[in-house]
């Protein structure tokens, strides 16, 4: 029997000793402290036993029985020797040793362990001329030895295996919720509390079902370890199974009492037909089937019988090798929550803060563990209720038909059949619309990502009712009106396919036909911000050489080439652009050598052509050149800010004396190094267009893009 003030140790993921302490000192242990990756504390047997069978968030339980030097082999095997290992086991016992060193001169834990090793059974051999035998499933004493700043550190390991193995998972998904987490998460949620009152729990994203088990194991008061067979104090010289029984005793009354406890709604939901039916053979196995109601479904669709609120709702949403960047699904997770659960908590584990800002979810970063080798985050807060869904749209149709009635005659007279009628005029309708008068008329709707202190609900419900009116206010067919999501992109997300039907127009206006696609990309294939260069270089290009760089479908090459230019090269990295262009080019009969379309990285392409013995000469060169590219394949970045200068420097050795480079872009913090250009580019005169090259239906957004020209 271990002295009551004997200090023992239980281990945990980083992150969660403060909870395991609360735990530990509910179980009845005295001296507790958080120390290192888990928490000290006394109590004796008892306390030990019962941290065994009940902690939900300890990984072990060990009893320290030893330390001394460890620097060498030897100093690690005299001091194992110091022992009298016949108090904790007989030579007839089995053996395991687990072995770590961390910051000491021994740095191979698996060399650790088998010096440990010998140490023991030399022992025994030596006074009894036989030694035990090492097992290590099960075995009889398990040893921990920590060698740390050369000093070992000996302990039995009462648990004998990890405490998370609670023995109920009988099948499981891609990356699961280590069950001691999943307790963890629910303790930091005030799960038992909302128990006792009757909330609901909801988890729309479930798996294999471990939150739900962890939560009907709290709320029927079922100690965790309660199917495991084996503990590593059970083969233990030292256990005492009479104070054991006593703790099974007290664990079958406690169950017996909760038997009877009407539960809150415990829901449980995922898309895949195997993950549910892994969390109800779990659910069974764990003896918490009849508590907790399993349904497939996908959470983009309201929960098919959800409990009435508000509740809990929480889960464990894909990360990591599960989801790509891509996949969007934090912008409908946000959408499809803030729907279905207004005025519920809300927990969620995420692998990254800024993913989870896209849900526009008001939740903060409460705990902080690994699942996995993955750093995560437990996020918590409350899902606003917003006051009404009901959405007022008398002013923002208002303000369509004045922008009309405005723009009216000005687009008659200058044939524009491709404008914006509406840019975020309303701050609570902050979407960009735009019309394509094609065969038939088109609308695009570009909604502006609202910051996170918009619900999410309000925002959805919003953009529903844009949509609603815009088919009677814009005489269009509502399968013609086409919703689309402007954010900050990450890496390839902008040219990433947004739908998987594909509607193509044509347009036709005096500076040439353009293929419209209105489905499948975030972009249509026209810029229609560059619309009053289109039309001068429509007007000043007969005769003249144009150099279209980052050329994107080729529109102002076309309006270049239709308005009598003598030749046109358009030079573009991608694969699809240049395959637009090309269609384009064919759309208005510009065929031949004289109207070319490159596909090649533009600095490279630029940088060969100005180093040429004879660079070839250009009338006109745009650079209409992105704020950031990472192509894959490619060696270097292009940053806009950082890489202007250099790039000019080698358009100028390619522009024509008298030609102009006119040089746009749409960063909006863009500082044009106006010193570096004038030195670089001998004989340049800067004239700043960027007002100049806003037309009617874009005066509002006066930072939309920055035009410079550059004469020669």
């Amino acid at each position: 029997m271990i002295n009551p003030d004997t200090l023992m140790y239980a281990t945990c993921p980083s992150g969660i000793a403060s909870l395991l302490a609360d735990e530990l000192t509910r179980l009845g242990a005295r001296t507790v402290r958080a120390a290192g990756a888990g928490v000290q504390f006394s109590g004796g047997l008892p306390v030990g036993y019962r941290a065994c069978l009940w902690s939900r968030l300890a990984n072990r339980v060990l009893l320290p029985i030893h330390s001394g030097a460890s620097a060498t082999p030897e100093q690690l095997y005299a001091t194992v020797q110091e022992i009298d290992w016949s108090t904790h086991m007989s030579v007839t016992d089995t053996l395991a040793i687990d072995g770590f060193t961390s910051k000491s001169a021994m740095t191979h834990s698996q060399y650790a362990a088998l010096t440990v090793k010998d140490a023991i059974v030399d022992q025994f051999r030596d006074t009894y001329q036989e030694r035990p035998n090492v097992q290590t499933d099960q075995p009889s004493l398990r040893v921990n030895a920590y060698v740390f700043r050369d000093k070992v550190r000996l302990a039995v390991d009462f648990s004998g295996d990890g405490l998370h193995r609670r023995g109920y998972r009988q099948a499981q998904g891609p990356a699961p919720l280590k069950e001691n987490l999943a307790a963890a998460m629910l303790l930091q949620s005030d799960w038992p509390s909302r128990c006792d009152a009757g909330e609901p729990l909801v988890d729309p994203m479930c798996g294999s079902g471990t939150l739900l088990i962890e939560a009907a194991l709290m709320a029927r008061d079922i100690p965790p370890g309660r199917l495991r067979s084996y503990y590593g104090f059970l083969g233990w010289a030292g256990h005492d199974d009479a104070e054991w029984q006593a703790c099974l005793q007290d664990s079958e009354a406690r169950m017996q009492r909760a038997a009877t406890k009407t539960l809150p709604p415990m829901v449980g939901a995922d898309k895949d037909a195997q993950a549910v039916s892994a969390a109800l053979a779990n659910a069974r196995s764990a003896m918490v089937a009849e508590d907790i109601v399993w349904q497939r479904q996908s959470f983009r669709a309201p929960l098919k019988s959800k409990p009435p609120g508000p509740g809990l709702v929480i889960s464990n949403p894909p990360y990591g090798v599960r989801i790509s960047d891509d996949d969007g699904l934090y912008e409908k997770m946000g959408v499809q929550l803030s729907a279905d659960y207004p005025g519920w908590a809300c927990s969620l584990i995420v692998a990254s803060r800024q993913a989870v800002k896209r849900s526009r979810l008001p939740l903060k970063s409460a705990l902080e563990f690994q699942n996995g080798g993955i750093d995560c985050d437990v996020m918590m807060g409350s899902i606003p209720a917003p006051r009404s869904q009901a959405v007022d749209t008398t002013g923002f149709s208002n303000r369509i038909n004045k922008n009309r009635k405005h723009l009216r005659k000005w687009l008659e007279r200058q044939e524009i059949f491709a404008y914006r009628v509406y840019d975020a005029d309303l701050p609570e309708f902050a979407v960009a619309i735009d019309v394509y008068d094609c065969d038939a008329r088109y609308v695009v709707v570009q909604e502006y990502e609202a910051p996170a202190s918009v619900n999410v609900a309000m925002a959805s419900a919003r953009r529903q009712a844009v949509v609603d009116a815009l088919p009677e206010l814009l005489e269009v067919t509502p399968s013609r009106v086409f919703m689309k999501l402007r954010r900050h992109q990450e890496g390839s997300t902008q040219y990433v396919r947004q739908d998987d039907s594909r509607v193509l127009a044509i347009l036709d206006e005096p500076q040439g036909k353009v293929e419209l696609n209105f489905s499948d990309y975030l972009d249509t294939g026209l810029f229609l911000d560059h619309r009053i260069l289109k039309q001068h270089l429509h007007t000043v290009s007969k005769g003249k050489r144009l150099l279209n760089l980052f050329a994107y479908t080729a529109t102002l090459s076309i309006a270049a080439a239709t308005g009598g230019a003598s030749e046109t090269v358009s030079v573009d990295l991608s694969k699809r652009y240049c395959e637009w262009a090309c269609r384009n080019m064919e759309l208005n009969e510009l065929y031949g050598d004289e109207h070319e379309v490159v596909r090649a990285d533009v600095v490279q392409w630029i940088e060969e052509a100005s180093d040429a013995t004879e660079p070839p000469q250009f009338d006109w060169i745009v650079l209409d050149a992105p704020t950031y590219s990472n192509s894959r394949g490619l060696d270097h970045d292009w940053d806009v800010q950082r890489d202007h200068v250099a790039c000019l420097e080698r358009c100028w050795r390619l522009l024509a004396p008298g030609g102009t480079l006119v040089f746009s872009n749409n960063f909006r913090r863009f500082k044009l190094d106006r010193s570096a250009i004038e030195v670089t580019c001998p004989d340049v005169t800067i004239e700043d267009r960027s007002s100049w090259s806003l037309d009617k239906d874009f005066q509002r957004n006066a930072r939309i893009h920055q035009c410079w020209f550059l004469s020669k």
